[in-house]
Order: C-alpha cells, then sequence, then structure tokens
C-alpha cells in the first residue's frame, strides 16, 4: 500500500489492519477494487442491468435460475481470488421468491440444475428470511418479520431511556415525546419505506405505537390515540407511513438508475408493489394526466399539513397541552385518562 497526497507518495508499506465496521470510507474503497460489471451476465428489467447490486460492503446477486446463480458465484470467486479478497460463505445466503408461480416448460427446463450453491467450497444455506441492509426481507414478500424486528428494538430503545425518567411523572410530556421521536420512532419506522404495507400491516403498527405512547403516558391502552398525538407534535401513525413514503418516491427519482426502475415499474401491473401504494396515497390517477408524480407529491404534502393544522386547533387537544403544563405532574395520567377514556 501508498499514499498520495497531490503530487507526493510514501514508500510502499504492508498494512494488516483493516477498515473498522461501520467506517465511512469503507464503501469507497470497496467500490474501488470491486467491478462487479465482471459478473455481467445480462439480467435487465427493461434497460436496466440489475443482476448484481453492490452497496457498501454487501453485495446482492439476482438471477431467475439457480444454476445462473451458481455462474455469477463462480465469477465473482475468480475475480476475488485475483484481487485479493475474501468473501465469507458463513455470512452468504440464498433465498427463492414467487415459488408457488408456475413455470412454463421452456423456464422449467432452463432451472433444470439443481445441485447445492456453493462459494470458495463451502455450502450455501437457503433461507426463508434475512436480514439486508438492515431491512428483515421473507420469500413471501411479508413485512412481518420486519415489523417484528423493529419492536423488538423499539422495547429495547424504550428499556435503556428509563434511566433518564421516561416512564415516570417527573419528565414533561412534550420532552417524553421529543426523546420518542428522537430515539424510539425513527428504530420502529425504519426501512418501512421500502415495504408495501396493506392496510391490516398499517393498523399494527397503528397500535402497537399508540400503546408505547400510552405507556410513557401511563395511562391504559384503553384510551383514545389521535388527539394525543396531537398534542404531543408527534405526527398520526398513518400520516407519517404516507410521508415516509413520499419522500422516499422522491430520492427514487432524483437516480437516474433507480428512477428507470420506477419507471419500468409503472408499466407493469402489479397492485401490490410501491408504485401502485403511492398512487393510492397521492390519489394521482383521479389528478389527471396533467399532473406530474412530483406535483401529486406536493399536493398530498400541503394537505397533511393543513389538515394538522386544523386538528391541533380543536378543543379537545388544547385542553391536552393545559394538562401537559401542570405544575403538579403527578395527577397528570389521570387527567389525561379522563379525557381520552372511551
Amino acid at each position: 500500500m501508498l499514499v498520495m497526497n497531490g503530487d507526493e507518495c510514501s514508500s510502499l508499506f504492508d498494512t494488516k489492519v483493516g477498515v473498522r465496521q461501520g467506517g465511512a470510507i469503507s464503501p469507497k474503497l470497496f467500490e474501488l477494487i470491486t467491478l462487479v460489471e465482471d459478473c455481467y451476465v445480462d439480467l435487465k428489467f427493461g434497460k436496466q442491468k440489475i443482476d448484481v447490486v453492490a452497496y457498501a460492503d454487501d453485495v446482492l446477486l439476482i438471477r431467475t435460475t439457480k444454476l445462473g446463480l451458481q455462474k455469477q458465484l463462480n465469477i465473482l470467486q475468480e475475480y476475488a481470488a485475483k484481487n485479493e479478497i475474501k468473501y465469507n460463505p458463513q455470512k452468504t445466503v440464498y433465498m427463492v421468491f414467487n415459488q408457488k408461480i408456475q413455470r412454463n416448460a421452456v423456464e422449467a427446463r432452463e432451472d433444470i440444475w439443481q445441485s447445492n450453491l456453493t462459494l470458495d467450497g463451502s455450502k450455501i444455506e437457503k433461507v426463508s428470511s434475512m436480514r439486508y441492509l438492515g431491512a428483515e426481507i421473507s420469500d413471501d414478500d411479508r413485512v412481518n418479520n420486519h415489523i417484528d424486528k423493529r419492536k423488538r428494538l423499539v422495547q429495547q430503545a424504550v428499556n435503556k431511556l428509563k434511566v433518564i425518567g421516561l416512564q415516570t411523572p417527573n419528565l414533561h410530556p412534550i420532552m417524553k415525546s421529543q426523546l420518542y421521536k428522537t430515539y424510539i420512532r425513527p428504530t420502529l419506522l425504519y426501512g418501512l419505506e421500502t415495504f408495501y404495507l396493506k392496510s391490516s400491516d398499517i393498523i399494527y403498527i397503528k397500535r402497537f405505537e399508540g400503546n408505547t405512547i400510552k405507556r410513557l403516558m401511563d395511562i391504559p391502552t384503553r384510551c383514545k390515540i389521535n388527539n394525543l398525538f396531537l398534542a404531543l407534535n408527534i405526527e398520526p401513525t398513518r400520516i407519517k407511513l404516507q410521508t415516509i413514503k413520499i419522500d422516499f418516491y422522491t430520492r427514487l427519482n432524483e437516480n437516474q438508475f433507480t428512477k428507470e426502475l420506477l419507471t419500468n415499474l409503472e408499466k407493469v401491473n402489479v397492485k401490490v408493489d410501491l408504485v401502485s401504494e403511492i398512487y393510492e396515497i397521492t390519489g394521482i390517477l383521479e389528478l389527471g394526466t396533467c399532473v406530474t408524480t412530483l406535483e401529486a407529491f406536493g399536493f398530498r404534502k400541503y394537505s397533511i399539513h393543513d389538515t394538522l393544522r386544523c386538528e391541533k386547533e380543536c378543543d379537545q387537544v388544547v385542553n391536552l397541552r393545559k394538562i401537559f403544563d401542570l405544575i403538579d405532574r403527578k395527577p397528570i395520567s389521570k387527567s389525561l385518562f379522563e379525557v381520552l377514556k372511551f
């Protein structure tokens, strides 16, 4: 290795120390030494090549047949040997999606090879679920595993904040709200923008988040929650989920590669994907062909902001905020219950 600084460079020296876990320079170094084009086997969605996806030091291989996947692994293995790269077979798994879809005769013949997948001589394990970039994905394309994982992490986050009185009456409710929005809510919502969420999924997340807030406020779970969220300056769960999905879709449109993928997705008749969910959130199909997706996002965000502004002015929300400011904090939970009980 040598170090360059402008026109000057050091002498060659050996290094046996790797990049620290999570180091900011790790993705750049990985990009410099890894040429994913060497694994090119021509799997495209529209005009975009999608057979190899690399992010930081994770490599995702995509193929329609098991033999095709083994060929990709062989290419990566050969490249690694030439460039002194080591892969960890114990951290390498594979997953099969859409197993229930019946293939035609041509597709079945192409996938007739069903031996074990191997990397560096080690067998690769088949799994029904795995973690990729912090998201728990499963072969049935459901979000349940991911939500359950986030729930466990939320409980851990709450327990860590107990030492500063998060669940005691001594801490002002607005301070509890700020701690929740800063440390706990991002833990719960992480990665959900990438999943298609059914109505039942949203209700499940909403109920869990509502019960978490109620426990922080020391009130029974049978209390109403929407106005409490507004009084605490917390966006209601359904609205927050819509907002993060709109923001995610906007970021995807800012990148040429992902923008092209979205354009192709819009041409595919799939009712349970990100595009169809965004269409449902924004109501873009009802706005007419002259309205662009980004304009529809603007309309929806303005509508959300205006609705929340009006709802925060209702009498119950105002009364809740007065309760928050009581000098004697001990009866706060009882007063909140009297206002919010069904």
